[in-house]
């Protein structure tokens, strides 16, 4: 009985999670590489890497926040990149759904879908802006500021739409093609 009392409880190792989203990113380059350099095979698969990348991701940051002790501003971080993932694995799911229907042809994934990224870009955007850094200097502010407006306008980006990058491209000058 003593025995049970003073059992402590140990932590999962991150090892796993760390491996499984590699072998995620390893196959995909392979099946990329496979595709590109052989023409091997359908499209298809390519809309499923992201979504389960996204899934590992948020079981990760599941075990992270019940087996780690964080502190307040930590934990707010951290559910907000859970929010984060479990909206862009839904949202990128939805897309490779629509792609296997849709197989040949390329997906036609209905725009309200892609509120899903758009909150997870936004759950981001939240995260970095409020992760406290405590007293820095006017010159470390500054480099903070930079960074937090690196990692914005890197949110952002992620966030458009493949269409409206079209219409940004050296040659269209604004004017986006009707398509």
């Amino acid at each position: 009985m003593a025995d049970l009392i003073r059992m402590t409880v140990t932590r999962p190792s991150p090892r796993p999670y760390v491996l499984a989203t590699a072998g995620i990113a390893g196959l995909s380059m392979l099946w990329y590489l496979v595709y590109r350099v052989f023409g091997l095979g359908p499209s298809v698969p390519a809309y499923f890497a992201a979504p389960l990348a996204s899934a590992t991701g948020a079981v990760a940051v599941l075990a992270l926040l019940r087996w780690v002790p964080l502190e307040p501003a930590a934990r707010t971080f951290w559910r907000l990149i859970l929010v984060l993932e479990t909206t862009v694995a839904i949202g990128r799911g939805i897309n490779a759904g629509y792609a296997v229907v849709a197989y040949p042809d390329p997906p036609r994934t209905p725009p309200a879908f892609a509120l899903f990224s758009v909150v997870g870009m936004i759950a981001a955007i939240v995260a970095i802006c409020l992760v406290p850094l405590g007293r820095i200097s006017r010159a470390d502010r500054r480099k903070r500021f930079l960074d937090r407006c690196i990692a914005f306008y890197g949110c952002a980006t992620c966030s458009g739409s493949p269409r409206s990058a079209r219409c940004w491209t050296p040659t269209s000058r604004g004017r986006c093609a009707r398509s």
